[in-house]
């Protein structure tokens, strides 16, 4: 191989590289997170898609497993994943009694299995002891970082027998976004089903669909000058996007901040907006796709392996990412996508007749 040609590949061998630091730092990640051990490791074999690999993954992850636990030590520090497992061991074993009759653990539906054994450690420890959990499976969506839908849908099945409460009035959103987002969500026949009430109400659809031919930036604008028009000067404006490369950059930011100097604006992705609010919020990227919403990426067969059992309906999670993203915004929601290759999502919101404004 000449020199130039091996000069040529050497970036490529170093993205690669890359990747694979990446994926191992992943799988590093969710392991621990999972609270697994060698013991786990047929069980987890036997159900994976890909079991000779992932046994050989499995091999090859305990030595960085081993050498990340040596760095923790030697610098004598502890993750949180270890302060998980660290305090069930204690409780478990009797080296710490908890005091407290009553725990009350808020967002229960992020729970991921760890989390719930310390919290039915806690339980059995004290006699009499009980459990308030304030959670929302509509609103489930880390499950890439361990949580368990099932431990919402299915409480009485890990903590015994339960009364539930529906918090059923919202002061946020207004009665049009319910009937859209809570009749959207409940589709997947295994969401929990409750019938919310809104203090805010009004006539007309509250969300606005733009379809786009390609132009996303015009678009997005031309949105914003309509929120301009029917909006108080003040108003907060919260731009969310599916994937995080579709949002406006800094200088695109600040172009609008310019350009709408009368809005406030807030910019996350759907995740990142989880327990935000704002009088109106622009929905972009509804388009269908690998990089659309839902998004139409595979997780890796190996990452999956170390995940909570995954749902029976289609694009559950997604779905439920939807709704927490319609339901940020107190006024209106504005979806955007583009014409050609539109969002399933918004494709249902159309062929099931749900209230729209449709902008031409």
């Amino acid at each position: 191989m000449s020199e130039p040609h091996r000069a040529a590949t050497a970036p490529g061998r170093q993205r690669r590289q890359g990747r694979q630091v990446s994926f191992l730092a992943q799988l590093l990640r969710r392991y621990r997170s999972s609270g697994l051990e060698a013991s786990d490791h047929p069980g987890l074999i036997d159900r994976s898609e890909e079991p000779a690999r992932l046994e050989a993954t499995l091999k090859l992850l305990m030595p960085l497993l081993n050498a990340y636990q040596a760095e923790l030590e030697a610098r004598g520090e502890i993750d949180f994943d270890a302060m998980i497992a660290r305090a069930l061991a204690y409780v478990e074993q009797g080296r710490y009694r908890p005091r407290w009759r009553f725990v009350l653990v808020d967002e229960f539906q992020d729970l991921s299995e760890p989390r719930a054994r310390l919290i039915r450690a806690l339980l059995n420890a004290v006699t009499g002891a009980s459990l308030f959990a304030v959670g929302d499976d509509w609103q489930s969506i880390y499950r890439f970082n361990g949580s368990d839908i099932r431990l919402t849908t299915a409480f009485s099945d890990y903590f015994g027998d339960a009364r539930c409460s529906a918090l059923d009035l919202t002061f946020r959103f207004n009665n049009r976004i319910n009937e859209v987002a809570s009749g959207f969500v409940m589709r997947n026949p295994h969401q929990l089903r409750k019938t919310l009430a809104t203090v805010r109400q009004q006539d007309e659809p509250a969300l606005s669909l733009l379809r786009h031919s390609g132009d996303a930036d015009g678009a997005l604008e031309r949105v914003l000058d309509a929120i301009r028009c029917r909006a108080e000067a003040g108003s907060r404006v919260l731009i969310l996007a599916r994937h995080r490369f579709r949002l406006p950059d800094a200088a695109r930011r600040q172009a609008l901040e310019q350009r709408f100097p009368s809005l406030a604006f807030e910019i996350q992705t759907c995740h990142g907006a989880k327990g935000r609010e704002a009088d109106y919020v622009v929905l972009l990227g509804l388009d269908g796709g690998p990089w659309g919403f839902p998004s139409g990426q595979v997780e890796h067969p190996l990452l999956e392996a170390l995940l909570p059992p995954g749902e029976d309906f289609e694009q559950a999670e997604e779905r439920r990412l939807f709704y927490v993203a319609l339901t940020r915004a107190r006024q209106r929601v504005y979806l955007l996508g583009d014409a050609s290759r539109l969002s399933p999502f918004v494709a249902e919101l159309l062929r099931d007749r749900y209230p729209l404004e449709l902008i031409g």
